[in-house]
């Protein structure tokens, strides 16, 4: 039957289809009118807006208006128009295909999606780790530094290393000192027992690149006993005999004493007694080759751990508890790839929890409308575009990191939501047509929007690939497209299922079973309620003739019912605005922070290391070195040069005072010393001299590797090892800190005119490229953000279908961006290299919720509110199951074992929350009053 309503002078003719959940627009001619503007269009999908302020009375075959007499609303619209045809056009060419092949796109799909995994996976796969390559910003300073240091000027580089602390758990060793020296010893012999030890350190290793010979070198507080347990034993009978021998302020060998080097928060009484310290430290040097590494990563660690056993159970009844802390040159990297391994098989089971979900949604208690199959269906499209996505950028050579495998979770997340949205709008078709049809019907009613929001979500991932932090552009990079194959794959893979489906549902096969035929009981039963069914509604009276809607349409009527009453509209506004007030509030409060160790496993060795140095060891700096290059440093005034900039450093805050072994101080002494023994020697050259400093076995051991000459003799580089007083978790103090290390750099003479990459001194340590990450993150964050919302908007220009939706598309994505920051704020979690990824892709996830509602208002009839009750009743349910597959999605990363998926996670939350909230509760309430 059909129903004729005039409004504003038009005829609009609707098709009421008993087993349609809406109505579909039939007439050929409306003339839609909004103030003082009339626009006749004979488009299927005709647009009205509000109550007009005039009337203008027009016939149903009225014609079209000459393009002259319209008015910028109207010519606006009839473009924008135009352009939603031609590309809902494109998508039924698509949806077609494979409506009429279905079997043909699954098999191919399947195939596809499958080899080009296989084959990424045997050919150009590669995984990246090293946080030296992942964050800092590309072209940055440090980063030109890092790779001069590495590849050119011919260092030899760090040696491995081991170091171990024994400690009392903050009771003072020096009341066990005795005691507490010999646990020293008997850790320096258990690494030198371990299997490998001797063909590791027995011979000297020459660097076949840079021609250094290194050994095996041991530091600690064993070193006031030359490093022998016997000489201690012989020589100590009492813990006052061993702390005097560990008050010495030099070594036997002459080498100056650091306190901070080898003990926990040292003190010293008047006399220069040692009386307190809370820590014992051995370090163990390897030289850098494999099989050092080796040994290092694979049974130093484990050694530390059996050792530790065996004190416990050594200790149960002594009142000295010894603890054994350890880290290693490996130590990072290998946890790091840990908490990775660790985190591989959260993927597998998210691809679980989310099947589980959507076989639970498409399921029915009928067996054979039941579409669980097709609910797991649609979790392997998404599985398949992650498969396609990643297996072109296998084999085209892009790593694979840490941060990637989160668009692993986010596509199970948000990759569903077309296929809800699809789903829901076949439901609504009527069911007396070919399934071929009803498709064609579903991208007339909703291709638009599930478009839409792929683009605008591909568009903000795809802002991310300019910023200059590689671990952002490579996340972005194999997000983006994945997004994109994922849409082609719900229009094509999807909706193939959703037919072979349909096939089955009308062979009365069992879901799930698809084999095995319902039986004629269940035919019989089916036709029986078929016809009670038409029997039932030849009784109601017309206005009852519509399909009897599903639970979740019934749900949100009453729920658009319940939002629109007056009093609840005016809460949620100002709800609302309560929670833009404190998330305003919240994101002046937001600070940078990034703490390493969040990187690890939580149970990680790692973590106790530092946690002990945090509470026992805090005057332990971390080692930096001060490069000269590039300069005659045989020169006097050079050398003058060099040693200023030393001390200008030093006024630095960061930076420890005094740095204890400076090569060009101990050369001049060297010099002046052995000319006055020597008064021949007067004659030698620069390079002579040199050679005599560096034949010396002491000044060779502290200087040799900080040197380097070429093969007449000449220094074409050298280095000074200084420490640095920072705390790598506040990130507001590292910028400050690289600001004045840059300023001091290019204040020196030697530096005058020069740029970064050709500085001839400057300073260096490994984590300063993180502090060139926390430099540039507020810069790019602000850009990306302004260029997402930008960009956002205006692709919602296009395919909204009215010029006033700016109005609503700009102020909600900038409102729901702050709120999420101030909530990240309230939940803990600072600006970090985690956040801020989470922080580059939520303007185009957050704006799906948006999009989705504003376009359907749009391409609904009638006044405000019941547009708001349309647009809830169609689309409502839709965006809430993809709300919550979006938090499922991620929700497995909250059992991940390292803070960076756990941040993620809380990250989403929010962002789930805020876009469920402003996309079904605000922006409607907002829509039926503006």
């Amino acid at each position: 039957m059909t129903k004729t309503e005039n409004r504003n002078g038009g005829a609009v003719a609707f098709e009421l289809n008993r087993k349609t959940k809406t109505s579909t627009v039939v007439t050929t001619s409306a003339t839609i009118s909004r103030g003082d503007d009339t626009y006749s269009n004979s488009n299927s999908n005709s647009l009205t807006f509000d109550t007009p302020k005039t009337t203008h009375k027009s016939t149903p075959n009225a014609p079209s208006s000459p393009e002259s007499d319209l008015t910028f609303s109207q010519r606006w619209t009839r473009a924008i128009d135009s352009v939603r045809v031609r590309l809902c056009g494109f998508l039924k060419i698509i949806t077609h295909s494979a409506a009429t092949h279905p079997w043909t796109y699954v098999i191919g799909i399947t195939i596809l999606s499958i080899g080009l995994v296989a084959a990424g996976l045997f050919t150009n796969f590669q995984v990246e780790t090293n946080g030296d390559v992942l964050w800092p910003p590309k072209g940055s300073t440090t980063k030109q530094h890092q790779n001069w240091i590495e590849n050119e000027s011919s260092f030899s580089q760090e040696l491995d290393y081991s170091v171990i602390y024994v400690h009392l758990d903050g009771a003072n060793l020096q009341e066990d000192a005795l005691q507490a020296v010999t646990r020293a010893f008997e850790v320096r012999d258990m690494v030198q027992a371990l299997p490998g030890y001797t063909d590791l350190c027995d011979s000297p290793y020459t660097d076949p690149v840079t021609n250094v010979t290194m050994e095996c070198f041991h530091h600690g507080v064993v070193d006031f006993w030359w490093q022998s347990l016997k000489i201690f034993q012989l020589s100590v009978d009492s813990n006052d005999e061993a702390t005097v021998g560990m008050s010495e302020n030099q070594f036997p060998y002459g080498r100056d004493v650091d306190p901070d080097r080898i003990y926990g928060n040292a003190k010293y009484d008047q006399a220069g007694l040692l009386t307190h310290t809370e820590g014992y430290r051995i370090d163990m040097l390897f030289p850098l080759r494999d099989e050092s590494k080796q040994f290092v990563s694979e049974q130093v660690v484990d050694a530390v751990f059996q050792l530790q056993e065996q004190w416990d159970a050594r200790d149960v009844n002594s009142p000295y508890k010894y603890q054994l802390e350890v880290l290693q040159s490996t130590s990072f990297d290998d946890e790091f790839d840990r908490a990775v391994a660790n985190d591989l098989p959260l993927m597998p089971a998210a691809f679980i929890v989310m099947s589980i979900f959507c076989c639970i949604v498409f399921a029915q208690w009928d067996r054979v409308r039941s579409q669980s199959l097709l609910g797991f269906g649609a979790v392997v499209g998404v599985l398949f575009s992650v498969f396609t996505s990643y297996g072109i950028f296998f084999l085209a050579g892009v790593p694979m990191t840490s941060a990637t495998q989160i668009v692993v979770f986010v596509m199970f997340g948000i990759g569903l939501d077309d296929a809800f949205i699809i789903s829901g709008s076949y439901s609504r078709t009527d069911t007396k047509k070919d399934p071929v049809q009803r498709v064609a019907d579903t991208i007339d009613d909703i291709g638009l929007s599930i478009a839409l929001t792929t683009l605008t979500s591909a568009l903000a991932f795809g802002l991310g690939c300019i910023s200059s932090i590689t671990a952002v552009y490579w996340l972005c990079l194999y997000a983006f497209p994945t997004i994109i194959i994922d849409f082609l794959y719900q229009i094509t893979f999807f909706i193939s299922l959703i037919v072979i489906d349909e096939r089955r549902i009308q062979r009365n096969k069992i879901d799930c079973l698809v084999c095995i035929d319902a039986g004629n009981k269940y035919t019989e039963n089916q036709k029986q309620i078929e016809n009670q069914e038409a029997q039932d509604d030849g009784d109601k009276p017309e206005q009852q003739l519509a399909e009897k809607p599903s639970l979740s349409s019934r749900f949100m009527d009453m729920y658009a019912r319940f939002l629109l009453r007056p009093f609840v509209k005016g809460v949620v506004v100002l709800a609302f605005a309560a929670l833009l007030g404190a998330c305003i509030y919240g994101t002046t409060q937001l600070r940078q922070e990034m703490d390493f160790i969040d990187l690890v496993p939580s149970d990680s060795y790692v973590k106790d290391y530092f946690d002990f140095l945090d509470a026992h060891s805090p005057s332990v700096g971390i080692g930096a070195d001060v490069y000269f290059r590039f300069v005659d440093q045989s020169d006097p005034l050079i050398r003058q040069e060099m040693k200023d900039y030393l001390l200008d450093l030093a006024q630095n805050d960061c930076i420890q005072k005094d740095p204890p072994y400076i090569w060009m101080n101990d050369f001049d002494k060297f010099v002046a010393k052995d000319l006055v023994l020597n008064r021949s020697n007067a004659t030698l050259t620069f390079n002579e001299q040199l050679d005599a400093f560096l034949e010396d076995p002491l000044y060779n051991s502290l200087y040799d590797h900080h040197i380097v000459r070429d093969k007449f003799g000449n220094i074409t580089a050298s280095r000074v090892d200084v420490h640095m007083d920072i705390d790598l978790g506040d990130s507001r103090f590292l910028q400050d800190r690289l600001k004045l290390i840059r300023h001091v750099e290019g204040e020196q003479p030697m530096n005058q005119g020069l740029a970064g990459p050709d500085q001839r001194c400057f300073i260096f340590e490994d984590t300063m490229n993180m502090w060139e990450f926390y430099a540039v993150v507020p810069e790019e964050l602000t850009f990306t953000t302004v260029a997402s919302v930008v960009a956002v908007s205006v692709i919602g220009l296009v395919f909204i279908p009215h010029w006033t939706a700016i109005f609503f598309v700009v102020p909600s994505i900038v409102t729901v961006y702050i709120d999420l920051l101030g909530l990240l704020y309230f939940m803990g979690v600072a600006v970090n290299p985690v956040s801020y990824i989470t922080l580059v892709m939520s303007v185009g996830l957050l704006v799906d919720f948006v999009m989705h509602i504003l376009l359907r208002y749009y391409e609904c009839h009638g006044p405000r509110e019941e547009r708001v009750k349309e647009t809830l009743h169609t689309m409502g349910s839709s965006i809430l199951v993809g709300g919550i597959s979006t938090f499922l999605g991620v929700m497995l990363l909250a059992f991940s074992t390292s803070e960076i998926f756990r941040t993620i996670f809380r990250a989403f939350i929010g962002l789930v929350a805020l876009g469920i909230g402003y996309g079904l509760i605000l922006l409607p309430v907002v829509l039926s009053m503006v």
